[in-house]
Formats: C-alpha cells, structure tokens, sequence
C-alpha cells in the first residue's frame, strides 16, 4: 500500500488510537515523509471534529514533532527542515513552525532564509518574543547591526524583565559605537542579574572605552571572579592590566585567555565533525568528553545524551551521563544509565568499580561489597582506587571492608606512604588511635619532608595522653610549615581538628562516617 493510500486510509479509520496505532511507524520513519505529515494533520483535523476529548489526549502530530525535536538536537538541520517544510504544507500556521525552520537555516548559515521565517512567525503572533529576539541575532549574524539594534529594542520592550533582552541591545549599541545606548542596556540587565560575567563584561568595556581604567578592572575582576572560564573576561581583563602598568599580570591572565581559545578552537572542531553528515556517537561524545574537561557538566550532559539518541548501544555515553548525574549527587538516578552500560559492556572494570560506588553512596552495602568484588574480578585496584574506596566506604559505614581492601593493598605494597597516612586517618577516625599513630610513623619515617603528617600524628600522640611526645613532634616541624599546616586547627579541640584535617586532605564527610 502507498504511503498517500495509508495517508488516506487512516483518516477515516475509527477508532482514534488504532488509527494513530497504523500511523505512527509511518510518521516515525524518513519514507513517504509529506504523506506521513499530511496524513497527522488530516487525522487531528477529523479527530477534532468527531471526539474533542481524545484527540486532546492522542494528538499524531505529536510524533512528528518529537521526531523534529530529535533531529534539532542532534544538530541535523538538513533533516528537521524536510520534516518541518512537509508540515508547513499541511498546515502553514502552525504554531512555532516557522520559527524553528528559521532556527535550523540560521544554524547552517543561510540567514536570509531565517529571517524570512522568523518574519513569517512574528505575522502570526506580533507579540513573539522567541521571534523578535532571533530576529535581532540573525541580523546580528548577518552584520546588519542597524537591523538588529531594532529587533533587540523592540525584544526589551516586550520583555524587559529579561536580562538577557539588555545585553543583546547593549552588545549591539556598542558595537555601532552607541557608549551611552549600551550602558543603559548593560545597567538595566545588571539590575536584574548582578552575577552575570557576560553583562559585566559589558559594562567593562564601556568603561575602558571612556578611559575608566580603573572602574574597567574593577568590573572586569568582578567579571573574572564569577566566571574564570569567560574568555573575554579574561582577554579584557588582561588587556586592562597592562595598560594600567600591572604587565606580569596581565600577561598571566592574558596567557589563561590563549589556554581558553585552544579549548574553544578544539571544541569547534569537535563540533565541526559531529555536524558532518553521516557523523557517529563517538563524534557527539568526543564533545561531551572536551565539554566535561571544561567543568561545562550541563552541556557535556546533552551531549552525551544526543550520543546515546544516535547509537543506543554505545555504552561510553550511558557511563559519562552516570558521571554526571553522580557529581550532581544523583545518586539513585545514575543506577540506570550505569546498569545500561554494565549490559553493553560487561566485562567493563570501570563500569563494575563506578556501580560499586554508587551503590556505597546509596548506602546499599550487599549490592556495593558485590559489585567491588565483580570489579576485581577484571583486575586488582591500584593506589588511588584502594584509597578511594576504603575512604568512600568508611564514610557510608561500611568500614570494616573499606578497612579491609586498604590493609591489603598495604600488605602488598608496604612503602605507600600515602597509603600509610590514609590509614592512620581512617583508623583514628574509628577511634582506634593507637593504629593509627604506627601508620602515621611509617608514613613519616618513608616520607620525612611531608610535614603534614608530622601535624596529624602529635594529634594523635595528644589523644593518646601522650603529651610530652605530642609537644616533642610539633618542635620537630619547621615554623613555616607549622604555621602553614597547623595554625588554623589550633582553635579546634583533637577531634574537631581531625574532622577538618580529614574533609580537607580525604573530601570526606566525618558526620557520615561510623
């Protein structure tokens, strides 16, 4: 049967959800792809009439739009506008339709095309916001400035409780030589946001325009210090430096601009081979890889997402968007996408080891102890790893086997020193102080220069009743470095000093430890 016959068909098939049950691997694949839509829209049309109240609950057209809505995240433009022209010709006032054709031209760079739509979407509704301001951005991008300072006034007068309205309009004012236009703009959105690096940046270049060389830095540090990763924080902030005289700095914050650009060169690039058609999920997760090293965890997320919407079966991306949600302390979510990866890659260390720590951090013992021990089924953990875990599973109360895999892999490698002051930590933490004091020892007797561990064991020794030894171990530690590791938890009694000692040297948390 041809895709138009199936199209013809299901309009008139009763009922509502076997019809839509015939359609929907119509509307689900790229074939017959203008008879699939027309087909969607004939059916809501007949369904509205004959039953308001299913149709309201199982619209067809839906399928179309979660396939666009795919497309346009997976960045495949070329698709979505086929998919999004099919449905303009079915029904040509749809809402938001021409606003995201407008969107996928001006991604591929044809902002003539973009403007004609969102133009076409500002007719249907005069008050669209979504419409003015890419409007503004397409003119922006085209380099009619003039145009676009229109869009953006016009984007502040809809929404002027919207920062980001201020900074398109001030960014533009600027640019046209407008000083006066673009402080205005850049105040009012500070107003409202007063965190926003991008609106100080702003504001800063305003200032040094005007020869404010001093407000310009104060502003560009205050840029600076919300977003150390804001390349033009950075650049305008050197740059201001050095004309202040302050040279060797600004050269450094100059050289943190250039390390900022390679990134974002290399980012796209990645980005550039993720477009190119035909691209694999490895191509979107090597984004979401240079993303993540950027500490940029929300759009790494996506990315990773997007990489599992292209291959379903490349475990990599499940296991990234577990790390992801982990860091977030999404603990219990994390469990399905590290699952999914552990199907796809069962013989995958990291995967068991990560599945292991998830479920210490849930506090499920049983399921963590088993899940450790299907990791060292793979291989034996290393240093950092047996650290790791003993100090993870010691805080989620599981201490006697966090203890356990330490004091074995001490039993194998025995000059460890930061193994031995782990453990010395860990065992005071338990209350078993005298243990720790003979780990604390061999950890200064194999690393003499690591002052820090001379501090913990006279903590240890005053614990211990040990007063005179305690003394004698402090007088053994150069002053400098006395005061450098000891000074701040004078104040604190033993065991509040240890718990600060602890937190800041493990990352752990004394309170949740048994």
């Amino acid at each position: 049967m041809s895709m138009l016959k199936l199209a013809t068909e299901t309009t008139v098939m009763r009922p509502v959800r076997s019809a839509l049950k015939r359609l929907r691997p119509v509307l689900d694949g790229a074939v017959g792809l203008t008879a699939a839509v027309v087909a969607a829209a004939l059916l809501s049309s007949a369904c509205r009439a004959q039953d308001q109240q299913t149709i309201r609950a199982v619209n067809p057209s839906t399928v179309v739009v979660q396939k666009i809505d795919s497309l346009m995240q997976l960045r495949q433009f070329d698709e979505s506008i086929r998919y999004l022209t099919a449905m303009a010709a079915a029904n040509p006032n749809m809402r938001l339709l021409h606003l995201n054709l407008g969107y996928a031209y001006g991604n591929k760079g044809d902002h003539e095309a973009a403007i004609t739509h969102f133009k076409k979407e500002l007719e249907r509704d005069p008050n669209s916001w979504q419409a003015v301001s890419l409007l503004g951005q397409a003119y922006e991008a085209k380099g009619d400035l003039e145009q676009a300072r229109e869009y953006f006034g016009t984007w502040r007068e809809i929404q002027p409780e919207r920062w980001e309205s201020h900074y398109h309009e001030g960014k533009v004012c600027f640019e046209l030589g407008h000083a006066k236009c673009a402080d205005e703009a850049f105040e009012a959105g500070l107003a409202l946001n007063p965190q926003s690096a991008d609106l100080l940046v702003g504001k800063g270049r305003v200032q040094m325009a005007e020869n404010d060389l001093e407000g310009a830095r104060k502003t560009f540090s205050q840029a600076f210090m919300l977003d150390a990763s804001n390349a033009d924080a950075n650049y305008n902030l050197g740059q201001v430096l050095i004309r202040l005289g302050d040279v060797e700095q600004g050269k450094r914050v100059l050289e943190q601009f250039r390390k900022l650009s390679e990134q974002e060169d290399e980012l796209d690039y990645l980005r550039q081979s993720r477009d190119v058609a035909g691209a694999g999920a490895e191509n979107t997760f090597a984004v979401g890889e240079a993303l993540l090293n950027q500490g940029r965890y929300d759009e790494a997320m996506q990315e990773y997402q997007n990489a599992v919407a292209v291959d379903s079966t490349f475990w990599p991306a499940h296991h990234r968007i577990a790390f992801v949600m982990t860091r977030k302390g999404q603990y219990d979510k994390a469990l399905r996408p590290l699952l999914a990866a552990q199907r796809l890659a069962p013989e995958s260390f990291d995967v068991r080891y990560d599945l292991a720590k998830n479920y210490a951090l849930l506090r499920q013992t049983e399921e963590a102890k088993q899940w450790l021990e299907s990791a060292l089924e793979v291989r034996s953990l290393d240093a950092a790893e047996s650290r790791f875990i003993a100090e993870l599973f010691v805080r989620t109360g599981i201490t006697e086997y966090g203890m356990q895999v330490l004091s074995d892999w001490l039993e194998e490698n025995p000059e460890d020193h930061e193994s031995h002051f782990v453990m010395g930590l860990l065992l005071h933490l338990t209350s078993d102080v005298a243990g720790a004091g003979g780990h604390y020892t061999r950890a200064i007797l194999l690393s003499p220069e690591t002052q820090h561990y001379r501090v913990v064991h006279s903590m240890a020794l005053a614990a211990l009743g040990k007063k005179n030894a305690a003394e004698d171990a402090l007088k053994a530690i150069p002053e400098d470095a006395l005061q450098r590791h000891y000074a701040k938890y004078r104040s604190l009694t033993g065991a509040a000093a240890l718990s600060q000692i602890a937190s800041e040297s493990l990352g752990i948390n004394l309170a949740g430890s048994s």
